[in-house]
């Protein structure tokens, strides 16, 4: 684990989170299976652990090997693990997650989750399955996850606030004026009709299209901007996964990384006035986050 925190230095200088806790019995570390931390090869940071204010009840590692006694609501990286021989790949879906069946009907895999979350955890949990949230295309699919439904009455579901509906992957685009969307940014419609739009919020994919993008902006100086409340940025098809903890993600559910452009603007995103969660491009064609809820200029962007 320490090697691939060296790779990784530059973010988990603070240390990551362990499976080590003592929640269960005050003072006696133990791992989430149950092994006692005195069984364990731990080094303890000097005078750790301290369980200041009585509240520290969970275990990080540090980069220098040594693990203290922390907050459990505090916030580091954390690296999961599972154990080789109970790593099945299901094939016909692709993902070693447990629960998904493939259906012949619809060409796609499903996973229905009783334990109930909000909306923008169940994404993500999804997400880190392999998949995402599902998306209802035609009336065949439909009557799929109504199958499925089915088979888990109310008295199966755990947590959930009404027991007669669940999430799909449909959102309407964060204010109260937006159009109801997919995930991937599509407009959902009707099921009875087909036609699908093919543009977005521009994503930028690379430092090619990033100076495209702001070359085309140097064609529209401030002044030919209509009701916008910042005239140097416009919004672009990235936001974080919608809350203060998430990852900045493209409207297709690619990290920026994995989309092919990371560059941020100076001191950017600072996350001003805590509700930037969404993000825009510089005049300079670097990035910038921004609040959701205020006018901006924006790209569009349609690949034939």
């Amino acid at each position: 684990m320490l090697s691939a925190m060296a790779s990784y230095n530059n973010v988990l200088s603070d240390g990551v989170w362990t499976g080590i806790h003592d929640l269960v019995s005050e003072g006696d570390f133990m791992s989430l299976d149950g092994v006692s931390a005195s069984e364990m090869p731990l080094e303890w940071v000097r005078g750790e652990p301290s369980d200041k204010g009585d509240h520290e009840n969970c275990v990080k590692l540090a980069d220098s090997g040594q693990v203290a006694d922390v907050r459990c609501i505090n916030r580091y990286p954390y690296f999961c693990r599972k154990e080789n021989a109970s790593m099945i790949v299901n094939k016909d879906c692709h993902t070693t997650a447990d629960g998904y069946q493939y259906n012949a009907r619809t060409g796609s895999c499903y996973k229905f989750h009783p334990v109930a979350q909000p909306w923008h955890r169940a994404a993500r949990i999804c997400h880190a399955e392999g998949g995402h949230l599902a998306i209802v295309n035609s009336q065949i699919e439909s009557e799929q996850l109504r199958e499925i439904y089915e088979k888990y009455p109310p008295h199966t579901l755990s947590g959930a606030d009404f027991d007669y509906v669940a999430f799909i992957g449909v959102w309407k685009w964060n204010d109260d004026r937006g159009n109801w969307m997919t995930i991937y940014g599509k407009y959902y419609r009707s099921s009875n009709s087909k036609k699908r739009l093919k543009g977005h919020l521009a994503i930028v994919n690379s430092q090619i299209e990033s100076e495209q993008l702001r070359e085309i902006y140097e064609k529209y100086p401030p002044h030919t901007l209509s009701g916008a409340d910042f005239d140097c940025v416009a919004f672009i098809g990235v936001w974080k996964w919608n809350d203060d903890r998430g990852n900045w993600m493209t409207i297709y559910g690619q990290t920026l990384e994995e989309a092919g452009f990371a560059v941020w603007g100076e001191n950017q995103p600072n996350n001003n006035g805590g509700k930037q969660t969404c993000c825009s491009i510089e005049r300079d064609g670097t990035l910038n986050d921004a609040q959701p809820a205020i006018n901006l200029a924006f790209f569009c962007e349609i690949t034939p």
